[in-house]
């Protein structure tokens, strides 16, 4: 039966067929974290490496859970993982195939500033605005089920590609979780990295609404544009953080305008 890669939005699926599985091997390595969130990265990174391409069966779990010196339950926990993210594909009874690596968020996806970048062949920068400890809001206490006033880190930081201002985001995130970020110099860091790293969380999913809005004369400063430019604002809930980002008109890594649902 001939598989479907993943196509950007609005774009048919390709059909690809199916063949023998891969003889490539995964080689574990030095990589801290539980056993699900090591052969996440592993898999995640021989998957953007093109060491599997799109349409290629994966080796057999028992062969992938044997080199990843892991247990079935976590090598699925990790899979399920990449599914969500777009990265592979299960078919009954046949296995785990590989998807061609995404170059957009599909719904409910996550991809982070920094991949969409490098997708591009760009590199992405940031310079820190403001990053301080605050408690948490009413809303946000009561969105990420916080008690009131819980200590918040609160990060906002100005987003570049090959050194053009392109958006504004604004991260809060709960201390109890990224009490290693604190301190932390985020300059032209990728906050999901560290997020894994550092933390040992990792974002897969996300909500998020797109709209247009009028460009204040501190964004119009930040971004180089005009303050009667209509910025796109992107909100993203993700876990821990809340993400606000004001995005540059007419040049950016945003998504497409749509709906998504998520945790």
């Amino acid at each position: 039966m001939p598989l479907s890669r993943r196509g950007s939005p609005g774009v048919p699926s390709e059909v690809v067929e199916p063949v023998a599985a891969s003889t490539t091997s995964v080689e574990a390595g030095p990589i801290a974290g539980p056993p699900s969130l090591r052969a996440f990265r592993l898999l995640d990174g021989a998957l953007r490496q093109g060491r599997y391409l799109a349409g290629e069966r994966l080796p057999p779990e028992r062969d992938l859970a044997r080199q990843l010196g892991i247990s079935r339950t976590s090598l699925r926990q990790a899979l399920t993982a990449l599914a969500e993210s777009g990265r592979v594909r299960a078919a009954a009874n046949r296995g785990w195939y590989a998807l061609g690596a995404p170059i957009s968020e599909g719904p409910n996806g996550f991809l982070s500033f920094t991949d969409s970048a490098r997708d591009r062949g760009l590199t992405a920068g940031a310079r820190i605005l403001a990053q301080r400890v605050r408690p948490a809001t009413l809303d946000e206490a009561d969105i990420l089920g916080l008690p009131p006033t819980a200590p918040m880190l609160d990060l906002e930081r100005l987003r570049c590609l090959d050194g053009v201002p392109i958006c504004v985001s604004h991260d809060r995130m709960p201390v109890a979780r990224v009490a290693a970020l604190v301190d932390l110099d985020l300059t032209d860091r990728s906050l999901t990295v560290e997020l894994e790293q550092r933390c040992g969380l990792v974002a897969t999913r996300c909500a998020y609404e797109v709209e247009s809005v009028p460009c204040d004369a501190r964004l119009a400063a930040l971004l180089a544009v005009t303050p009667a430019a209509r910025q796109g604002v992107h909100r993203r809930a993700r876990t821990p953080p809340r993400t606000r980002s004001a995005w540059r008109p007419g040049r950016s890594v945003a998504p497409a305008p749509r709906s998504a649902s998520g945790p």
